[in-house]
């Protein structure tokens, strides 16, 4: 009876395991065709370089700029990395954006760039709407905070005593951010496309 069952499970487990093993076969692959590309790019021509760094580069760029360079997909990796960007997990923000996008199958460098929307001189900003936000959704009111206490106050303190509020707000201001940030991105990049793909 008990080994009549465990046969019955077995399609099921062996589902879930091709299910589970897909995100990483694509990750495996992605990583595989960047080798392949960066091996095949052509080896610039560099009157000095420290440690092959500036040359690494060089070789390196055009291939980010060309994988996964679809409509849709610039499109969601703008919007990935600004949902990650309004975050407060500085520090880290490129190593989950870089991990999420090799998964995902998008553009390392446009999921990269657009982290840095919560550059020093547009934090506070999103700092203040995420903490606001997050405290609507959690508590249903706002935080009694003004925006001046967030341009003056220390970073890593502020980083800690709004840290939930923030994390929380900071996914829905950022959903909402790369959106705004995403639908150009896509238009401009699909009329590209329509225009080259015209037939003359």
């Amino acid at each position: 009876m008990r080994a009549g069952r465990r046969a019955g499970y077995k399609p099921y487990v062996s589902d879930l395991r091709t299910r589970l093993a897909a995100p990483f076969r694509a990750a495996r692959d992605d990583l595989r065709e960047f080798r392949e590309a960066y091996r095949a790019a052509p080896e610039p021509s560099i009157s000095w370089d420290v440690l092959g760094f500036r040359s690494a580069f060089r070789r390196a760029l055009p291939v980010l700029l060309k994988e996964h360079s679809g409509p849709g997909r610039m499109a969601l990796a703008v919007w990935l990395g600004t949902v990650v960007g309004c975050t407060p997990l500085y520090g880290i923000h490129y190593v989950i954006v870089i991990v999420l996008a090799v998964f995902l199958r998008l553009n390392k460098l446009v999921t990269w760039l657009a982290t840095n929307v919560s550059f020093p001189a547009f934090a506070p900003f999103v700092a203040f709407f995420s903490v606001q936000a997050g405290s609507l959704v959690t508590t249903g009111q706002f935080q009694d905070l003004s925006l001046q206490v967030l341009i003056d106050s220390n970073w890593a303190d502020l980083a800690r005593r709004f840290f939930t509020l923030w994390l929380i707000g900071g996914v829905f201001v950022g959903a909402v951010l790369g959106a705004i940030l995403a639908a150009p991105v896509y238009w401009i990049l699909a009329r590209r496309e329509a225009t080259t793909n015209k037939p003359a």
